[in-house]
């Protein structure tokens, strides 16, 4: 069973335009809407994949209630804090004819105090069922930089992933998490280069290290060695959701006793498919299989 973290979830509105102009009206052309943000986004994909998940996290309002419905459609199992404040909405912009994507974010809500108790105590109830961790996304304000690496701690015997940045980063690199983000974040968070970003977070105690970096090659990096996955060219519809997508097959891999690296080429694979379609953490298990054949692992000298 993968449990997917995340304290940030949102409902996603996608709106596709044939061309998008600023300062005018612009009617769309086709409109979409699902649960996401990206703890939602890597569960939607690992059930794609066949696998058993739970959701946690926190949710509140008529919003909170659509993702909850839109999860028992998908079959995922949803463990959440019920906050009084409603879970936020994200627009996506599309416009087909520059194919230029344009995120409206809205920023999630602060939690309570109470809340950081009430979700360790629902993580609690659930180790013995727990196979791998995914933690992804924005820690809600309130709760603490450090909640990823208590829960890295309290799932100290499985793999935790950890999709973050800044201080939530680094505090659960020196639990001995799996991190998982993108070049601009890790470049962020330790304030230097890459290679030495990654070098400082293996250091401090992380597993592995998976960087991304969009269209080209995913880093991955342990204490003893380096290797590089080029991603395949494809058609992008939209890049939203593909970092969520490889974390989500990048779990399934693990679950199914794979090496860090194979599991990162199937994350890969997914995060392909995901950058392929409309919807954020959408995949199509036949295009990944289509892909993986032509991901190679290669070593970094």
């Amino acid at each position: 069973m993968i449990l997917c973290v995340g304290t940030s979830p949102a409902v996603a509105r996608v709106m596709t335009f044939e061309r998008l102009i600023p300062d005018t009206v612009n009617r769309a052309r086709e409109v979409y809407v699902s649960a996401a943000g990206k703890a939602i986004n890597a569960a939607r994909v690992a059930r794609q994949l066949g696998a058993d998940v739970i959701c946690s996290g926190i949710l509140g309002g008529e919003t909170g209630q659509f993702i909850q419905q839109e999860l028992v459609h998908l079959r995922i199992e949803s463990r959440f804090v019920i906050s009084n404040s409603p879970t936020r909405v994200c627009v996506t912009l599309l416009d087909r004819q520059t194919r230029q994507t344009t995120e409206l974010v809205q920023e999630a809500p602060p939690a309570e105090p109470k809340d950081r108790q009430q979700l360790l105590q629902i993580l609690q109830t659930l180790l013995d069922r727990v196979s791998i961790v995914i933690c992804s996304g924005t820690i809600a304000e309130g709760l603490g930089d450090d909640l990823y690496a208590e829960i890295v701690t309290l799932f100290h015997t499985r793999p935790v992933i950890v999709d973050a940045k800044g201080p939530p980063l680094k505090q659960a690199a020196s639990r001995g998490a799996i991190i998982k983000c993108n070049r601009q974040e890790i470049v962020q968070t330790y304030d230097s280069n890459p290679d030495s970003a990654v070098r400082q977070s293996l250091q401090q105690g992380a597993r592995a290290v998976i960087i991304s970096d969009g269209p080209r090659p995913t880093v991955i990096a342990t204490p003893e060695v380096r290797w590089k996955i080029k991603s395949p060219p494809i058609d992008v519809v939209s890049p939203i959701g593909s970092g969520d997508a490889l974390a989500g097959g990048l779990a399934v891999g693990l679950e199914r006793g794979w090496s860090v690296p194979q599991a990162v080429r199937l994350g890969v694979a997914c995060a392909a498919s995901n950058a392929m379609q409309i919807r954020p953490g959408e995949i199509n298990p036949s295009d990944v299989d289509q892909i993986l054949p032509r991901l190679h692992i290669c070593s970094i000298e």
